[in-house]
C-alpha cells in the first residue's frame, strides 16, 4: 500500500472510502497534507466516486469492517485517475478486479 501511496507526487488527490481497513486510512491520514490531498467517501455512493476527480481511487469491496460492495467496474469506467482495489475480504476467488477495470488490486495477509 505505501508503495503505491509513494509513487504519486505532491499534491496528488486521492479517494479512499470512509468504512474501510483501519491501516488504509491510517497511511492515507500519515501523507494527509504533507503530501497529498486525501478525501473519504462513502462507499456506496458510486456517483461522489466518479464526480471525485481524484488521481487515485482506492476502493474496498467489500469493506472492512463494514462489508459494503462498491461498484468496482463502473468506478473504474468512469475514472479520471487510477483505480486501486483491495480485494481482501472478496478474494480473487469471488472478485477479479482487473477484469473490472482496476489498475492495481491489493490484498492483506498475516501469518
Amino acid at each position: 500500500m505505501s508503495a503505491v501511496l509513494d509513487t504519486l507526487p505532491v499534491g496528488a488527490r486521492v479517494a479512499v472510502p470512509t468504512f474501510s481497513y483501519a491501516v488504509t486510512r491510517g497511511a492515507c491520514s500519515t501523507r494527509r497534507n504533507s503530501r497529498l490531498t486525501v478525501t473519504e467517501l462513502e462507499p456506496t455512493d458510486t456517483q461522489a466516486w466518479i464526480d471525485s476527480g481524484a488521481d487515485l481511487l482506492w476502493l474496498e469491496s467489500p469493506t472492512n469492517p463494514t462489508l459494503d460492495v462498491m461498484d468496482i467496474e463502473t468506478i473504474a469506467k468512469a475514472a479520471r485517475g487510477r483505480v486501486v482495489v483491495d480485494n481482501t475480504f472478496a478474494t480473487p476467488l469471488h472478485q477479479q478486479p482487473l477484469k473490472l477495470g482496476a489498475d492495481i488490486v491489493v490484498h492483506s495477509a498475516r501469518s
